[in-house]
């Protein structure tokens, strides 16, 4: 019996000691994934923001090139992915469109990561320098107060006291600001998600990107004004004056010939 609960004790801290190595290694291998994620975002993300640019000022072509050129870089580039899908449904390519705009829905939580540990190495530079400065604070302050009240010397110090307590408060400043919460996909994937639908004459599937939209975000008076226009396509008159009220009370601003013409289809 007591050779038994021996064996059963050292197989038991072998078992552990596995697991505990597993866990350890995927801990590595998950850090070391998001690290490498992070220096495809870094590199790729400048042409990102060329084609972005180029898409704003309606340049579709270089928009395309310098988006496809990130997305080389780093297929799990959500943003680029997005850009790229209003290039193809500027171009009337619905499909390539709807293509693009799932990879950017489902490539947006490695987006998230990626700002998470950005944010989380901003912060942890700018605790590190507020450190340092608050330890040099108290000597710089020493000697200042030993130095002659008109002398060159103490009117260089001064300065650079002023500087250190102005950079000290800019740093508080930007610690105390909440960092984005970005836990959700943006309305806006949603909002031009079912854009493509609409235009596709997919109206069950444009109605459901366009309710996540507003449940994201209460206050998007595109997708509110849509979802109204959906409902007065198909006649639901009622279904598309609640949402321009909904709309309306949430401080989003509704298209008044909609709201018009919806007041009129319903006879008030």
């Amino acid at each position: 019996m007591k050779i038994q609960t021996r064996s059963f004790k050292i197989s038991l801290i072998l078992t552990v000691t596995f697991l505990a190595a597993l866990l350890c290694y995927a801990q590595k291998d998950y850090n070391w994934e998001e690290k490498e994620l992070l220096q495809k975002y870094k590199i790729s993300n400048p042409d990102f923001l060329k084609g972005k640019e180029a898409f704003v000022k309606g340049d579709l072509q270089k928009a395309e090139k310098e988006l496809d050129k990130c997305l080389e870089r780093m297929p799990q580039h959500a943003e680029a992915h997005f850009f790229l899908s209003q290039v193809f449904y500027k171009r009337g390519n619905l499909e390539k469109a709807l293509e693009e705009m799932e990879k950017a829905e489902s490539n947006y939580s490695a987006i998230e990561k990626i700002i998470a540990r950005q944010d989380q190495e901003r912060i942890l530079t700018l605790q590190e320098r507020r450190d340092t400065l608050r330890q040099s604070l108290p000597a710089l302050k020493e000697r200042l107060s030993k130095l002659p009240f008109e002398s060159k010397d103490r009117r260089e110090l001064e300065s650079r006291v002023s500087n250190i307590e102005k950079e000290l408060s800019d740093i508080d400043n930007r610690l105390s600001n909440p960092l984005p919460v970005i836990d959700k996909t943006p309305a806006e994937y949603f909002y031009f998600h079912g854009n493509i639908f609409f235009k596709m004459k997919k109206l069950p599937d444009a109605e459901a990107q366009y309710l996540g939209a507003i449940l994201t975000d209460p206050k998007h008076a595109n997708a509110y004004n849509n979802l109204a226009t959906l409902y007065y396509l198909d006649r639901q008159y009622e279904k598309a004056l609640k949402y321009l009220n909904q709309a309306e009370a949430n401080g989003a601003q509704v298209n008044p010939e909609l709201k018009s013409a919806v007041l009129k289809a319903l006879g008030k």
